[in-house]
């Protein structure tokens, strides 16, 4: 009799560890949810951010306005660093993708502190020339496709595409692969460092 009745604490205590523990994962799981649901939101934001600081910059150059383009380009170089520290959080903290969001936070941050760099002395000395104002562009077209490769990758909902500047959204609409991406940028660079950008 001793045994049975030692036998039901144990069961009953396993059982309410049990409990205990499938409650904590819960809460743990809940948490990094928001968080990842936080960090890709961020993303988004920041994506749209660095594009409209282009679309502003190339307006504001076009109208003559180089102080306020000046400005502008300082806030879209923290805007790019800022992507590039938002994907290699999504690849570190969460453990998604392999590589390729490295090298596509890594390709991020070169244009920022290469390409975005020299443009802005060229701003300067008032020398932009128009294969660069066209390098601003393709960039400008490229982010919102990386952002989206991403979330097509992570098969997140699709109420999170941001618009592509390239192809309207649609129903029929499929996002770029994320070796596609890693070309587009590798081909800015390759563009920049013919116009001598780095």
């Amino acid at each position: 009799m001793a045994h049975i009745r030692i036998f039901k604490i144990i069961l009953v205590f396993s059982i309410l560890i049990n409990i205990i523990l499938v409650y904590q994962l819960f809460t743990i799981y809940r948490s990094t949810d928001w968080c990842f649901k936080r960090d890709v939101a961020l993303l988004h934001d920041e994506a749209l951010r660095a594009c409209s600081m282009i679309r502003s910059v190339l307006n504001n150059l076009r109208g003559g306005d180089n102080i306020t383009a000046l400005y502008e380009i300082g806030i879209l170089e923290v805007s790019l660093e800022n992507l590039h520290r938002l994907y290699e959080d999504l690849h570190y903290r969460y453990g998604i993708g392999d590589d390729k969001l490295i090298d596509i936070a890594d390709k991020f941050d070169i244009i920022s502190m290469t390409v975005i760099l020299a443009i802005r002395e060229k701003i300067v000395k008032n020398e932009l020339s128009n294969g660069e104002v066209r390098l601003l562009e393709k960039i400008m077209k490229t982010i919102p496709r990386a952002y989206n490769s991403i979330v097509f990758h992570l098969k997140l909902p699709a109420g999170l595409i941001a618009e592509d500047l390239n192809y309207p959204i649609s129903a029929d609409y499929i996002p770029p692969t994320i070796d596609e991406v890693l070309e587009e940028l590798s081909s800015i660079r390759m563009e920049a460092y013919q116009l001598g950008l780095g």
